[in-house]
């Protein structure tokens, strides 16, 4: 897994590594034997007054996520040195448990990477209106989104929870790159990405320091010029169209007694109408602040 320091290629190691601090002597190994350049790192169990002593050799703490009320968890992404970046602020998206985040912008290859975890408990309909603002956050920054991590969700199994999450994923012109196990016969780590389909090489990797199994993704850089600069973000408001939201629209339509608002007020039929329809349409399509890079 070799890596071109100047922008050409670049290899990831996502992994539940259940405790870095336990962790650090085999992470140093597996390190000298693959050329990673960045490592997501799920339930590093840190807190914010030691992370900082999780020390890996040649490799620098980018972003982390530190659990506020409760033990274990956690997320982080590590750099080598070498590596520009820029931090990306989710923090305010992050639930203990159901939605931990980091994110950072690899400024040489038009990547925004970010690092992911919701334990088996998380709440789920939170978990799905979290990653549907996420996606919308992440998009704005008009570059290549690659979320890497442990989703406690089996993609290979059918369920309302799994449709719901794919279907956030394709309103967003994003995919998942991983469908072997990860743990026993489980798929439970992912790559989320909207990269070009093909243009991530995505695999697992049984490193037997925990009880998952790692993922590995390769790609080149995403830069088509020599612009590499990353333009802070404008703050815009706009409406967010998806299946769940049309579902509650149809249904608020289907259900509204029109004769009653009509009956009541007969001679302004049309304005009746519209005064209704677009209380629904607001009500099911709020209007939600985002950020855009210009």
């Amino acid at each position: 897994m070799d890596t071109d320091s100047n922008g050409d290629t670049f290899s990831v190691l996502s992994l539940n590594v259940q405790s870095l601090f336990n962790k650090l002597f085999e992470l140093e190994t597996i390190f000298n034997i693959y050329d990673f350049s960045a490592f997501c790192v799920c339930e590093h169990w840190l807190t914010e007054n030691n992370y900082h002593l999780a020390k890996i050799d040649n490799f620098k703490c980018a972003a982390i996520y530190c659990r506020k009320l409760s033990g274990h968890g956690g997320v982080a992404i590590y750099l080598k040195n070498f590596l520009k970046f820029k931090i990306v602020n989710v923090d305010s998206m992050c639930i203990d448990g159901t939605f931990e985040v980091t994110a950072v912008i690899l400024i040489n290859y038009g990547i925004l990477l970010a690092a992911f975890y919701r334990s088996p408990t998380g709440d789920k309909n939170m978990f799905l209106e979290n990653f549907d603002k996420l996606l919308s956050v992440l998009s704005c920054y008009n570059l290549v989104i690659v979320i890497c991590g442990d989703y406690n969700l089996d993609v290979n199994i059918k369920s309302n929870f799994c449709t719901d999450f794919l279907n956030i994923l394709r309103s967003f012109n994003c995919y998942y790159c991983n469908t072997s196990p990860t743990r026993g016969t489980a798929c439970l780590d992912n790559v989320i990405s909207n990269a070009p389909r093909g243009s991530l090489i995505c695999t697992t990797l049984g490193l037997q320091i925990s009880d998952h199994d790692a993922l590995t993704l390769n790609f080149k850089s995403f830069i088509t010029s020599n612009k590499t600069s990353v333009s802070s973000p404008k703050v815009l408001k706009t409406r967010k169209f998806n299946d769940f939201n049309l579902n509650n629209f149809v249904n608020y339509l289907s259900t509204t007694y029109w004769w009653n608002h009509f009956y009541s007020y007969h001679n302004c039929s049309f304005d009746v109408f519209i005064h209704w329809f677009l209380e629904g349409f607001n009500y099911c399509f709020p209007l939600i602040t985002v950020k855009k890079v210009e």
